[in-house]
């Protein structure tokens, strides 16, 4: 998959992904980012097998193009509701396709900043 977007498109989406219930930013590893330096302006994220759960939910089509512009605007990202709606939806699936593939000893690292 392309992925054509800023990364900063992807910590607003996890963010209403959580709304939901859908916790990806969070994982039975984090205490492993507690050795990872932290600048202000970075984000790491896990994902690891025990997201498969989410799957079902990661579906894009279940999202509003609304929906995904106001959750921009709130992290001061201006994207128009056409643009904002397919970033979204990118942003899903792609977490989709992450989760789907990791294998069981493995995690994907996510870091944006």
């Amino acid at each position: 998959m392309s992925f054509d977007w800023s990364a900063y498109v992807i910590l607003p989406v996890l963010e209403l992904l959580g709304d939901r219930g859908i916790t990806l930013h969070t994982s039975q590893y984090d205490r492993l980012l507690d050795e990872v330096p932290e600048d202000d302006g970075q984000f790491t994220v896990l994902l690891t097998p025990q997201h498969r759960e989410f799957l079902p939910r990661l579906d894009p089509d279940t999202f509003g193009d609304a929906e995904f512009r106001d959750r921009f605007a709130e992290d001061r990202l201006e994207l128009d509701e056409a643009e904002a709606g397919a970033a979204g939806r990118d942003v899903i699936v792609l977490l989709h396709d992450c989760v789907a593939e990791v294998a069981d000893d493995e995690v994907i690292v996510i870091r944006i900043g």
